[in-house]
C-alpha cells in the first residue's frame, strides 16, 4: 500500500557529464492519505531541485502539487464505493518541470465547476496566484486532471 514508484534515472545514472536526457520522469500512485500528500509535494520539490530551481521555487512547486492533489481528491465521488487514488507524474525537462495529478479511477463529479477554476475552498486560489507558471485543468475519460508547469528562471548578471 502507499505509493508505487517507477523511476527513470537522472544524470547521476551514467550519462556523460553535462549531457542530460531531454526528460526525466517519476510516476507514482497515491491514495488519499495526508502523509502521502506531503510525499507528493516532496516529489515535486525534488524534481525542481534536480532542475536547479531556487529553494523558493522548489517550495512553491511542492505546495502547488499538494494543493492540486487535494483538489483532485476533492472531486472524487464521496459515495462511489471506490477508494480514490491519483496518478502523480513529475517530469523534468531542460527548461521546466511539469507535474500532472490525475484521478486514477473514474468517479469524479460530472460537470464539476472546479475543473474551470478554483473551487472556493481556502488555499486553492493559490494555484492561480503565482506558485507555478501555468495551471491547466482537464478531464480525460471522465477523470479530472491538473497539470502544473514551473519554468526554470535564469538570472541575468548586471554588467
Amino acid at each position: 500500500m502507499g505509493a508505487e514508484f517507477d523511476h527513470t534515472h537522472s544524470a547521476d545514472s551514467g550519462f556523460p557529464s553535462g549531457h542530460l536526457p531531454q526528460a526525466v520522469q517519476v510516476i507514482s500512485t497515491l491514495h488519499n492519505d495526508p502523509r502521502l500528500l506531503v510525499g507528493a509535494g516532496t516529489v515535486a520539490s525534488h524534481a525542481a531541485e534536480q532542475a536547479g530551481f531556487s529553494e523558493q521555487a522548489q517550495q512553491d512547486l511542492g505546495t502547488a502539487t499538494t494543493e492540486a492533489c487535494d483538489e483532485v481528491f476533492g472531486m472524487a465521488e464521496a459515495d462511489s464505493g471506490v477508494a480514490p487514488a491519483v496518478s502523480l507524474t513529475a517530469t523534468r525537462f531542460l527548461d521546466r518541470v511539469e507535474i500532472r495529478v490525475e484521478l486514477s479511477t473514474s468517479g469524479a463529479k460530472h460537470g464539476s465547476k472546479r475543473m474551470h477554476g478554483h473551487d472556493g475552498r481556502p488555499g486553492h486560489e493559490r494555484l492561480e496566484d503565482g506558485l507555478v507558471d501555468h495551471v491547466q485543468r482537464e478531464t480525460h475519460e471522465g477523470r479530472p486532471s491538473i497539470m502544473l508547469v514551473k519554468y526554470a528562471r535564469t538570472t541575468k548578471s548586471k554588467a
